[in-house]
This record gives structure tokens, sequence and C-alpha cells, in this order.
């Protein structure tokens, strides 16, 4: 299986564009599962932790001919990123497309207007006639609530500090597998736990502090 492990920060994300192919689980992160990451990359630090906060593995495909990036797994923690620097920057870092629906661009028309979600499910009630009503809408909702009030309650931080550790000192790893690879026999049942295993074991070293 030819394929290329690299390491990429956030930072060198800028300007990809990925596709998210129909096969893939929908979103389905919890907002514990988002919070948890929010916490994590911003209780990392340098001078204690390493050189950098370690994701788990990023695989995708690159079709040159389409300028797309096609996301086999990681599809979790990479909406989740893309919803981050959505709130910090306001502006697409790099661009996220579902092939089962316009998910991303619906969800991307949420605002919060500056306020604190109390109740998300509630809030959700609201507004899902107004999107497109269903469990992967509503989890990006509830996701995209999440930082929101995550950064409401860090208000004495500054968002800017946020933004640079993220970009700049978290990082995932990069799987690469060549184009002619059949993504659903790689990442069949009876392969996938060796596959993420050989990864992992790729991927470690004292410099990559944990795996998310």
């Amino acid at each position: 299986m030819g394929a290329n492990i690299d390491l990429k920060s956030i930072g060198d994300l800028r300007g990809m564009n990925f596709h998210i192919p129909s096969y893939q689980r929908g979103y389905r992160w919890t907002v514990k599962e988002v919070r948890d990451l929010l916490d994590d990359i911003d209780e990392f630090d340098r001078t204690k932790d390493g050189d950098f906060y370690c994701l788990q593995p990023l695989v995708v495909k690159s079709e040159e001919k389409d300028n797309k990036i096609t996301v086999i797994d990681g599809q979790q923690r990479l909406t989740t990123i893309y919803l981050i620097l959505q709130y910090l920057n306001n502006q697409k870092f790099f661009s996220l497309k579902y092939e089962r629906d316009s998910y991303i661009e619906k969800i991307d028309e949420v605002r919060f207007e500056d306020k604190i979600i109390d109740d998300i499910p509630k809030e959700w009630e609201k507004i899902k006639n107004e999107v497109i009503d269903n469990i992967e809408m509503y989890h990006l909702f509830s996701a995209k609530a999440q930082i929101n009030n995550w950064f409401h309650a860090k208000s004495c931080s500054n968002p800017s500090d946020y933004l640079d550790k993220l970009i700049e000192q978290t990082k995932f790893i990069w799987y690469c597998v060549d184009n002619n690879e059949d993504e659903n026999r790689l990442l069949s049942p009876l392969r996938k736990p060796h596959f993420f295993k050989m990864l992992k074991n790729a991927g470690s070293s004292e410099k990559c502090d944990s795996f998310y």
C-alpha cells in the first residue's frame, strides 16, 4: 500500500479543499467531545508538553485534477477544527464540502448574535426548520453552539493567543494514500484496527503530546 505519512500543522491546511464522501459516517461529536478538544488545545504548554499538540490521523486521498482532498478518516476532528476556525476567523481557513448535502453551507449561516446558548436543544428547536432538520445538522449546530459558549466563558483570555496555538502548535498525523487505493478496503472492519495501530506508532514521538 503506497502512502506518505507526515505531520501537518493546522496552518498547513490553509487553502485546502476537503471533500467528505457520502459513505462517511455523519458528524456525531457531542458537546463534551468538542469541549474536551477546546480544553486540550487551550491547556497545551510547550514548556512542559513538547513542541506541539498532536491530533489523531487525518487519512486523505489527494485528487489533483479536481484540486480536492478526499477525507477517508478523521472527518469528526477536521470538521470540529473547521468550526473553531470559523468562530475565530469568521472566514474560511480551508474549505469543507459534504457530498451528501450542503451541511457545512447551512451551518455557516447560523449566527448566535454574540450570546451564550444556555439551552442548546431548545435553541435548535427554534431554528431547525431554517436549516436541514436531521441528526447530523443537530450535532453540527450543537458543536458550533458549544464553541460559541466556550469562548464566551473564556472572555478574559485573548482569542488570538488561542488561534496561534491552534494554527501553529496543533498538528495532524497526515496520512495520504495513493489515488488508486480503495478506501473502502482500507477501512474495512478487518483491516482498520491494524491500520490505525500502525499510524499511531508512526506518529508517536516525544514531541507528540497526546492522541485525541
